[in-house]
């Protein structure tokens, strides 16, 4: 058996590695209010989180996905990206030991079809 065919070692039950329905549910929620804020300006913004939260809440990462890297640029100049994560994350009642451990980063579409050949996956390796 190849590694590629490998079936899914985590199961249902492994569920508290991701951090079950009601951690999930605040970051996806929390990150969700991230993109909402972020597109009255940006338009296109596009948001992601993964990280083993239920392992520990603090590792969660938040990616922001812009087309441009003029947009990227002026998200992350603004020094706004992690106040805004954490004062989210805090609406949620996200565990508050885990938020000032946990910030962001943007990436543009245009750096990853330059630089990934379009593949976001090796670019947020």
């Amino acid at each position: 058996m190849t590694d590629c065919f490998r079936p899914n070692p985590f199961k249902p039950e492994d569920d508290w590695m991701w951090g079950g329905d009601e951690l999930r549910g605040k970051a996806d929620i929390a990150v969700d209010l991230v993109r909402i804020t972020l597109s009255s300006l940006y338009p296109d913004v596009k948001t992601e989180w993964f990280g083993l939260i239920g392992l520990d809440p603090r590792h969660l990462a938040i990616w922001i996905k812009t087309e441009f890297d003029a947009e990227r640029d002026a998200i992350l100049a603004e020094g706004k990206l992690t106040k805004l994560i954490q004062e989210n994350l805090r609406r949620m009642d996200y565990p508050a030991e885990a938020i000032p451990h946990i910030c962001g980063t943007a990436e543009s579409q245009e750096t990853v079809d330059r630089d990934w050949g379009g593949r976001w996956i090796d670019c947020m390796r």
